[in-house]
């Protein structure tokens, strides 16, 4: 008897230990971020899952943690790798300097994160959606092949009706990123300077070749002075010679002067477009929050005795009726609902995290939602989420029911 509990327990301790690494207490959190990235895949070990709206996912101790979209690998990270910070940068996933951001790799990596975005605004943090992940499906990259090449990213990005975001804009908002939340400060490479210097070099070039012409030009009338008797003479050749040297002087003075000018106009046009470029900016975040300001809410309380809290079981439940209506343009619009909206700590400053889905579905025709939903006696509210009008609000349940009405 005493051998058979001895083996039992034996049997239970090497179990125990063999599966450490399920424990719940070894599960960490961190966060996939170039601006926060959401809906990327990720596996370490048997844990799978999808970053959340703010890039996080969950890892243990020792494993080798994988980021794909669809057949897309993005990258990977053993989890004694990751910063003490608990963020995973682009250039973590190389095993780069934060620093560095020449790598052909990592170019090419945050070109092709920001080119999915759904909204495609890397600022507002980088969506990926179920659909697009269902599109790259059978589509193959590899960006920790260093073989991979621009065209390949092209034609994908094309394949699934994207367009490719510049070398030049990734690089911009990933900078950005690491001098706000990481205070790493790079130097931004001025190409409006880089021009004028280019064409400089151009123009350097033409006055010293100006230069040598006229000193060769000089040395020979020179020569032809001294073998001259009469030094005050003016010989027919040395005429031409003058005259020679005076077109070309006036000839080459043209083109610098016209050198000039296309450097000037360059610059002007140069910052024309960046005015442009910033000017658009502004007009779309103005839109944005134009839109979401014009949006009222108007919640209609019946003054009925809220239900009182009794705790939730599979028996201590109701059906909440649902109403909520708004004008025809929220026709086959997506509307969330969740059960609690709970604030996080996080590396980066807190953060807001939607929890417990309750139900997700789209307005019909005449923009209205009418449905009976059966919840637990313990909700009393819950968060609507409208991602056309960038609307998230909580509404409280009276007398089983939940009564909304938007103005646009």
């Amino acid at each position: 008897m005493l051998n058979i509990v001895l083996f039992i327990f034996i049997t239970l301790f090497i179990s125990s230990c063999g599966t450490s690494n399920n424990n719940p207490l070894n599960k960490q959190t961190a966060y996939l971020i170039d601006s926060a990235i959401s809906g990327a895949e990720y596996t370490c070990d048997n844990i799978k899952g999808i970053t959340s709206f703010n890039g996080e996912f969950t890892y243990n101790n020792s494993c080798e943690i994988i980021f794909t979209v669809g057949g897309v690998l993005i990258g990977q990270i053993s989890s004694e790798d990751i910063n003490e910070d608990k963020n995973v940068l682009p250039a973590d996933l190389f095993g780069l300097n934060r620093e560095n951001t020449q790598d052909e790799r990592l170019v090419k990596l945050i070109q092709f994160l920001q080119s999915i975005d759904n909204d495609n605004n890397p600022y507002n943090n980088i969506e990926i959606t179920q659909d697009l992940r269902n599109k790259l499906k059978y589509h193959f990259l590899d960006f920790t092949n260093t073989s991979m090449n621009e065209d390949e990213i092209f034609g994908l990005i094309q394949d699934i009706n994207k367009k490719l975001v510049s070398k030049e804009k990734a690089l911009e908002h990933y900078k950005k990123t690491l001098s706000s939340k990481f205070d790493i400060i790079l130097e931004v490479k001025d190409e409006v300077n880089d021009i004028f210097e280019e064409k400089t070099e151009v123009k350097d070039s033409l006055f010293e070749e100006v230069k040598n012409k006229s000193s060769e030009e000089e040395e020979v009338l020179s020569k032809k002075i001294i073998e001259t008797p009469d030094v005050n003479k003016e010989t027919k050749e040395e005429k031409e010679i003058l005259s020679v040297q005076t077109q070309e002087q006036e000839f080459i003075q043209k083109q610098v002067v016209q050198i000039q000018q296309s450097i000037k106009n360059d610059l002007i046009q140069e910052q024309v477009i960046q005015e442009k470029e910033v000017i658009q900016e502004e007009e779309t975040d103005e839109k944005i929050k134009q839109r979401i300001t014009d949006v009222i809410v108007n919640l209609e309380s019946k003054n009925i005795k809220e239900q009182e809290e009794k705790g939730f079981s599979y028996n201590n439940q109701r059906d909440v009726t649902i109403n909520i209506t708004t004008k025809e343009i929220l026709y086959n619009k997506e509307i969330i609902i969740y059960e609690k909206n709970t604030v996080y700590k996080t590396p980066v400053g807190n953060t807001e995290k939607l929890e417990n889905k309750i139900v997700a579905t789209v307005f019909d025709e005449k923009g209205e939602l009418n449905l009976t939903y059966t919840l637990g006696n313990h909700i009393q509210s819950v968060w609507i989420v409208i991602p056309y009008f960038r609307l998230r609000v909580e509404v409280s349940i009276s007398n089983n029911t939940i009564d909304l009405d938007i103005e646009n």
